[in-house]
């Protein structure tokens, strides 16, 4: 069996093909390129760092921080330590926010703007969690 057969016969047309492919990219991980801006100054560091995508919940575990100027297999230690974001949309407009808290910091938006880089506009909208503050509201009525 050829491999286009193949292709054809498991996937469908040549746009599942691509979507396919797109949603396996977000999947496996990838380094993204950010800059994180220092506390109370003027001043940002450019950061490098590996993001992976959790398989059961759409967040994303961010780990291996660099300096983006040196090279990560020189051994050093993170500069900083791992950091789970998830994109959530808040009246109507997109965010980042740490997972445990659910609150934004420059973090993690420095982080998230360095997923959106990577990630096309369809792998954002698929990972991006929906408010449910409105529907706890509701249900405690």
């Amino acid at each position: 069996m050829s491999l286009a057969f193949y292709h054809e016969k498991s996937f469908g047309t040549k746009f599942e093909w691509q979507k396919t492919l797109e949603k396996l990219k977000a999947m496996r991980p990838f380094d993204i390129n950010f800059d994180f801006p220092v506390a109370s100054s003027n001043l940002k560091i450019s950061l490098t760092a590996t993001a992976e995508l959790h398989h059961s919940e759409p967040y994303y575990v961010v780990h291996d921080f660099y300096l983006a100027d040196n090279d990560k297999l020189n051994k050093y230690h993170s500069v900083l330590p791992i950091q789970e974001v998830k994109r959530m949309k808040r009246d109507g407009s997109y965010t980042w926010v740490h997972k445990d808290s659910e609150k934004t910091s420059e973090l993690s938006i420095a982080i998230g703007q360095g997923i959106e880089k990577f990630l096309s506009a369809d792998e954002l909208e698929e990972i991006t969690i929906k408010d449910n503050t409105n529907k706890k509201a509701s249900r405690t009525r």
